[in-house]
């Protein structure tokens, strides 16, 4: 978990870098594609998470909400 925390800081040092040297676009456009979306697949990745389990899950709160009756809720 620690090297996925120092991958997070070196992609936020780097953007940071080119912020400071006027390089907007680049700079936000790092922050956003790699601070944003590969370091998430990194940490989806390392905690395990399946995608069954989720899908289970939503199906199981969908039953649930579905069978739930409107006048036990007023």
């Amino acid at each position: 978990m620690v090297a996925v925390i120092y991958l997070i800081s070196v992609f936020i040092n780097a953007a940071c870098y080119l912020l400071m040297l006027g390089i907007e676009f680049i700079g936000l456009s790092y922050l956003l594609l790699y601070v944003g979306a590969i370091t998430i697949l990194f940490v989806i990745m390392y905690i395990n998470i399946k995608l069954t389990d989720i899908l289970e899950a939503a199906t199981h709160f969908t039953k649930l909400l579905l069978n739930y009756k409107y006048s036990d809720f007023v």
